[in-house]
């Protein structure tokens, strides 16, 4: 499966401060057709306004600029303005992704899920994507200097940030396809991003 950036730029991921400028990205495609494009989550193709989603192909966006964000209580671009939003980032983004869902339920669109998750740190998650992790010993890589019981932990933060990433892509998915499918043809690419 292509990587977010690789995905969104057509190319593997090169080592740049951004995407470049003259490059048409993948929304810009969808947009030229006459689709509302969206992107929710994690943008991290270039912080300089030159790089800003809202001037590469979005009609919308939600989100951060860099690669990082707090999974908890996160700062976020929203309507562009920078705010501290109260909750869990994954929860946050997916009911944004059901409110550009229903505000374009009508009329051709393309929206870009692009999640922090699964990335460290990878608390803190929901305890109900937790919950099923704990106690329970994980097959985990044999490690040199690592101590087990961390090795452990890590792992089941690791999956838990992995669970609640499904369950809310999941529930999102269900309320959506109550509206839309079957007319609505959908796709996804696995590497911290969804479409």
């Amino acid at each position: 499966m292509p990587t977010r950036s690789g995905w969104t730029i057509g190319s593997p991921p090169r080592r740049r401060r951004g995407s470049p400028p003259q490059v048409p990205l993948l929304p810009e495609v969808p947009k030229q057709a006459g689709y509302t494009t969206g992107l929710i989550g994690k943008w991290h193709l270039g912080q300089g306004p030159e790089h800003h989603p809202l001037r590469r192909g979005f009609d919308f966006f939600m989100g951060f600029l860099g690669g990082g964000n707090s999974p908890q209580n996160p700062t976020l671009e929203v309507e562009g303005r920078i705010q501290q939003l109260q909750g869990f980032l994954i929860e946050i983004m997916a009911e944004e992704a059901l409110r550009f869902l229903e505000r374009n339920r009508h009329r051709p669109f393309a929206l870009f899920f692009h999640t922090r998750e699964p990335h460290m740190p990878y608390t803190p998650v929901p305890e109900q994507d937790l919950a099923p992790y704990q106690g329970r010993r994980l097959k985990t890589p044999h490690v040199t200097g690592f101590p087990e019981e961390r090795l452990q932990e890590a792992y089941r933060n690791y999956y838990a940030s992995i669970t609640s990433i499904d369950r809310n892509l999941g529930g999102s998915w269900k309320r959506w396809r109550r509206w839309a499918w079957p007319r609505t043809p959908w796709s996804s690419s696995w590497a911290t991003t969804a479409i």
